[in-house]
């Protein structure tokens, strides 16, 4: 039910010179869509345009024809060029509660997980209008792969890390993956750091100076960042992180106000630096979110960590110019929600707790009247990993929200109150 670019005829008559020119120029822009072939342009672009001749197809689908249906083995990943489709799951063939929909238009890829490991499709896929696909084939590519040593360890660093997120995606903590959407499987998060380091030296950064260039690659080799490839050929700084959004029974959000930098660790030491965030890591290279989040209720929640329970998990991205790395930056986050349960344990030996009573509410001095009844609020005092204590409290989201806005003008009142 679909054509063909075999079944051209003018195609025949073109020297194998010209056709070979005309397939890469039109496959070559639908791969530079995603992040991972844009890499490996970067790396080897002779190996793209081979992977383009023998493994990539254009087809073009006609109203109401089906790309797939549900249940189906398949070895290739899809990438809607044009039309609008229609993509259903059910609970006969897919991990839903009842049948489920959604509209897929142009520019998605679709069944990537195929390319990395033995696929069944979970759902089913029909055109609306008129479509242009291009498929690329995962027996092809490897064999594509195998032959070319410059893009093999790249290829099969990323191959393993996306076939484990594949495989670790399970509720409650992660969706089922479907054939369009594999949960924490941005690029940045499953190459190592070697091929990025390679890719900041590949001399093709204009501009970037070479100091910047050396910071960026520190940074790449302690796993404090990633790097990814833009649109137009341009080096991106990926920072993933992983953030808890801890909900008690009042509906109040535990945010970190503060932390005590320097000094014995003894109250009242050290200099007291006081924002408004919520509680977060960075992701360590090839760390999952799930895990992330694990390691910071450990390490930086103390004895709350047993009352934690995890629930819903989402991904944001937020963008930044980084000048001291001459490049944007990407800031990749899980964000986890999370309920406290339980009793909390006040006493515990590595938590500290205090409050100011509401009987001083007539003697609050100025310079913190104006955080409101959030100074009545416990403040627990939890050591980090390092001996450093970081301060925390319960705001209702739309507190934390008024301060984050203006944070640089409540930071006095905060530091004041602590």
């Amino acid at each position: 039910a679909f054509h063909h670019e075999d079944q051209v005829d003018a195609l025949a008559r073109l020297s194998r010179t010209t056709r070979m020119r005309l397939v890469c120029a039109i496959r070559i822009p639908a791969l530079l869509s995603h992040d991972f072939w844009r890499i490996w342009s970067t790396i080897d672009l002779g190996a793209l345009r081979a992977l383009c001749l023998d493994a990539v197809d254009l087809r073009y689908f006609r109203s109401e024809d089906d790309l797939f249906l549900a249940g189906e083995p398949c070895s290739e990943a899809l990438y809607i060029a044009d039309g609008r489709h229609f993509y259903r799951q059910t609970p006969k063939t897919s991990m839903v509660d009842e049948a489920v929909s959604e509209t897929v238009v142009e520019d998605s890829w679709v069944c990537e997980a195929a390319l990395w490991s033995r696929w069944i499709t979970v759902g089913s896929l029909a055109t609306i209008t008129r479509s242009k696909v291009i498929s690329v084939r995962a027996e092809e590519l490897w064999k594509v792969v195998k032959e070319t040593p410059s893009v093999l360890g790249m290829v099969r660093t990323y191959a393993h890390n996306f076939h484990k997120r594949l495989t670790m995606a399970v509720p409650p903590l992660e969706d089922y993956p479907t054939d369009l959407y594999v949960p924490h499987t941005n690029v940045a998060d499953l190459l190592s750091a070697q091929v990025e380091i390679e890719l900041v030296r590949s001399g093709k950064r204009p501009d970037m100076c070479f100091a910047q260039e050396e910071a960026l690659i520190q940074e790449l080799a302690a796993g404090r960042c990633c790097v990814q490839v833009n649109e137009n050929n341009e080096l991106l700084r990926a920072v993933l992180m992983a953030v808890l959004i801890l909900v008690r029974s009042d509906g109040r959000r535990l945010v970190e106000v503060g932390r005590q930098e320097g000094g014995t660790g003894a109250l009242g030491s050290g200099a007291l630096k006081a924002y408004c965030r919520l509680p977060g890591t960075k992701r360590r290279r090839g760390e999952s979110p799930t895990a992330a989040i694990e390691r910071l209720c450990k390490e930086d929640l103390g004895g709350l960590a047993p009352h934690v329970r995890s629930g819903a998990m989402r991904s944001e991205t937020q963008k930044t110019k980084s000048s001291k790395f001459g490049c944007e930056t990407v800031y990749h986050k899980a964000v986890q929600e999370a309920t406290l349960y339980g009793v909390f344990p006040e006493a515990d030996e590595n938590i500290v707790v205090s409050r100011l009573p509401e009987a001083m509410s007539m003697m609050i001095p100025r310079p913190i009247a104006c955080l409101g009844t959030i100074i009545f609020q416990d403040v627990l005092r939890i050591e980090d990993p390092s001996g450093v204590p970081v301060f925390f409290s319960w705001l209702t989201p739309e507190e934390f929200e008024e301060i984050r806005e203006s944070e640089d003008d409540f930071k006095p009142a905060l530091k004041a109150w602590l």
